[in-house]
């Protein structure tokens, strides 16, 4: 009975450590961008879609994120109306669009 408690123990150790190792390689992953189109490309195809420039916007914010593809997270503001666009970082099309005022 006390070796099959150690090895429920032991197993679930192992478990542990294994899927914390998995997530800090996951999280710690090195990522090659080259063929990406970049975060000034991905700003210019929401400010073109939107039909507006890059002057004419505040509080502009640029992220990549993983989800798992690669997108562009791109945030502006245009005098009181605040966009937010997905863009693949790939191909650059647009793949979300959100608007409030």
């Amino acid at each position: 009975m006390k070796l099959k408690k150690l090895f429920i123990i032991l197993l679930l150790v192992i478990v542990i450590v294994a899927g914390g190792a998995g997530y800090y390689v996951y999280s710690n992953r090195s990522v090659d961008t080259s063929e990406y189109i970049g975060p000034e490309q991905a700003l210019a195809i929401a400010l073109e879609d939107v039909g507006t420039s890059d002057d004419l916007v505040y509080d502009t914010s640029v992220e990549l994120q993983f989800t798992p593809n690669a997108i562009y997270s791109v945030r502006f503001t245009s005098v009181s109306t605040h966009y937010v666009y997905g863009i693949d970082a790939m191909s650059g099309q647009i793949l979300l669009t959100g608007v409030t005022e």
